[in-house]
């Protein structure tokens, strides 16, 4: 019964030393004794990411949320997995999603934000960013690198400068 810890403690071994496809190994026999354990599919889909194997770990991170772990973080790497993949629209899905369990999130909103911008939902992206700005305008620098041509629209500028808190 702790076999799959073991192997779960050979998966990190391997994790920290850069060698992806031996955790990669180590997990699946984790996982052939344990496969509803969230943690060992969170790991499974980060060792994916690292091996550029993107469609694994999107589906990784979707048995994580079909088996209840619900962490801000894998709402988050789901997103950022479908945005690469230019699943924009399944992107932003998951983020309102994610949305209904963490309400005022600000770094949901700011990303909701810009996905809506690239799926010419103006009016839902405007309102998104503006969300995040007035829950805090402090966290768009770090949005920023996300969707840097979003905030340079002439319409999210007029939005920033308007919430833009007095210095």
């Amino acid at each position: 019964p702790l076999l799959d810890k073991g192997w779960l403690a050979l998966t990190d071994i391997y994790i920290k030393s850069n060698d992806y496809q031996k955790a990669l190994f180590y997990i699946n026999r984790a996982l052939g004794i344990d496969e509803e354990n969230n943690l060992y599919w969170h790991k499974f889909a980060e060792i994916n990411l690292n091996l550029n194997l993107f469609e694994e770990a999107v589906k990784a991170y979707y048995k994580c949320i079909g088996l209840k772990d619900d962490r801000l973080e894998v709402y988050l790497a789901l997103a950022d997995v479908l945005h690469f993949l230019g699943e924009y629209h399944e992107a932003s899905r998951v983020l309102l999603d994610a949305r209904e369990i963490y309400k005022d999130q600000v770094e949901i909103l700011y990303r909701l934000g810009g996905l809506f911008f690239l799926v010419q939902k103006e009016k839902e992206a405007l309102f998104f960013i503006e969300a995040g700005l007035k829950t805090d305008f402090s966290y768009l620098k770090e949005v920023k690198t996300l969707f840097p041509s979003i905030f340079e629209k002439p319409e999210v500028q007029v939005l920033i400068e308007r919430l833009k808190p007095e210095s």
